[in-house]
């Protein structure tokens, strides 16, 4: 039997933001379709650079993709720092179902969010939460039922162990399977219970663009330069409790 990636609970103590100067830019009122950031207690690490995390998501209602958040965890064992690097974020069409193997679903969306931490790299033992800015532009249209996934790619920093926290506690906004999804060199792809068969639902927040044009507020968001596909966004950093490997 293939063995599971380790499942950490973490405990927060502390929050940071981290912010970047740019212009002040426009965004448009979002409507949050789905969300599960809230209450995070637990993460997911793999030794597998490669690893892939996600989950199914029902959405209260369907358009066109807004904003997206998502969480990015540096495992206790981790061998370093997470000080930059890429997440890569695909978004499919699962109104057809999915339950586990090779994903063959339609492809809706992908992402490729360059994230760059060096003024407060992501020390072993810390999650971070991540909110887009604006992605109306890319006109990504969004069925009610969808399978996210997300890959990390580390270009800089020592760490050798990361993937995703997630809640117990079921979505504030929409629904999910209370399984997270999971590909990596120990796991054929498939979807996952957390420990002792409890809930899992990883951190995703997704929301619509109504085409108002507003300015957002900053103690929600924050300009950010240089991101390929958001003008404007926000870390939330987190202590986790060093247990597990």
């Amino acid at each position: 039997m293939k063995s599971k990636t380790t499942e950490f609970y973490p405990k927060t103590v502390a929050m940071a933001l981290v912010w970047a100067a740019c212009n002040a830019v426009q965004a448009q009122t979002l409507d949050v379709v789905f969300n599960s950031m809230s209450s995070p207690n637990r993460g997911y690490s793999s030794p597998d650079p490669n690893a892939y995390y996600g989950a199914l998501v029902s959405l209260t209602r369907t358009g066109t993709l807004g904003s997206f958040g998502f969480s990015l965890f540096n495992g206790p064992a981790s061998g370093g720092n997470i000080v930059a690097g890429t997440m890569k974020v695909s978004i499919y069409d699962a109104s057809q179902g999915y339950s586990g193997g090779d994903v063959y679903l339609p492809l809706l969306a992908s992402l490729s969010v360059p994230l760059n931490l060096s003024s407060s790299p992501l020390s072993p033992g810390y999650y971070a939460t991540y909110y887009t800015g604006d992605l109306a532009s890319q006109k990504i249209s969004l069925t009610s039922q969808l399978l996210v996934t997300q890959q990390f790619e580390l270009t800089q920093g020592s760490a050798t162990r990361y993937g995703i926290a997630a809640s117990g506690t079921a979505p504030s906004t929409g629904s999910s399977t209370g399984q997270y999804f999971l590909s990596n060199s120990q796991n054929p792809a498939g979807l996952y219970p957390g420990a002792g068969g409890a809930n899992a639902f990883p951190l995703y927040q997704m929301t619509l663009s109504s085409n108002v044009p507003v300015v957002p507020e900053p103690e929600s968001y924050a300009a950010l330069a240089g991101l390929v596909l958001v003008g404007w966004s926000a870390w939330r950093r987190f202590r986790v409790a060093p247990s597990g490997s």
